[in-house]
């Protein structure tokens, strides 16, 4: 699998700290920037096809699911708590294809 885009979202930044979930407008970074290009139009505007791109994240809801429902391929890292607004049932993966690893460590197996 080639690998041709990273959307890096670290929240440990030495400068400012936890900076893409500092609120603009009530919505994180991170989500503001979602919001104003969903993935597709994302992927679109790299020139990326869904199907070569892999996402990588802790969370299902706004993470892995969005880029399982335009057919990219996605990576599940849980962690240890999942903010209420975050929560996913059953049904809401249901029939999705994504890999979940308990450490990005593992990774690399799965792109061998």
């Amino acid at each position: 699998m080639q690998i041709d885009a990273i959307i890096q979202a670290r929240i440990g930044s030495s400068r400012l700290r936890g900076k893409v979930l500092k609120k603009i407008n009530g919505f994180s970074v991170l989500k503001f920037l979602l919001n104003q290009l969903d993935y597709s139009k994302l992927l679109n505007h790299l020139d990326i096809k869904p199907s070569e791109f892999l996402m990588i994240g802790n969370s299902l809801k706004s993470d892995v699911l969005p880029l399982v429902n335009i057919s990219a391929h996605a990576i599940h890292v849980p962690f240890h708590t999942t903010w209420a607004h975050e929560q996913v049932t059953e049904q809401d993966t249901n029939g999705k294809t994504y890999k979940t690893i308990s450490s990005l460590r593992d990774v690399i197996k799965l792109l061998d």
